[in-house]
């Protein structure tokens, strides 16, 4: 990412340098003023990009968060969800039993 954001500024400064020797007047404040815009929709879309990559990396780790809970612990025991109030008990007296998701569901594992 950083090398996008060090690519977008070097393409400014060359731009910048371009209007500043090339062009007078008017004609020089509507460039400089596209110049900057269309910084600002780069940077923008870079965000967005940003963001996306975020977003994805979490649900992969929320996924895989929950594809290690939902397994059994030994082979006699089954993956039951139950109400967060009823689970509660459960978790303080035995961690193992369950994970807190925050939610008002637990997923325990029930041998």
């Amino acid at each position: 990412m950083e090398l996008l954001y060090r690519a977008i500024n070097d393409w400014r400064q060359k731009e910048l340098e371009f209007i500043e020797s090339n062009r007078w007047g008017p004609d020089r404040k509507a460039a400089l003023a596209q110049v900057a815009e269309m910084e600002l929709n780069l940077l923008a879309d870079l965000e967005k990009a940003k963001s996306k990559i975020k977003k994805g990396l979490k649900e992969k780790v929320i996924e895989k968060a929950f594809r290690k809970v939902n397994q059994p612990h030994s082979r006699s025991s089954v993956p039951v969800v139950v109400p967060l109030c009823s689970a509660r008990k459960i978790i303080i007296n035995s961690k193992e039993n369950g994970l807190n998701c925050g939610s008002r569901w637990v997923i325990r594992h029930v041998p």
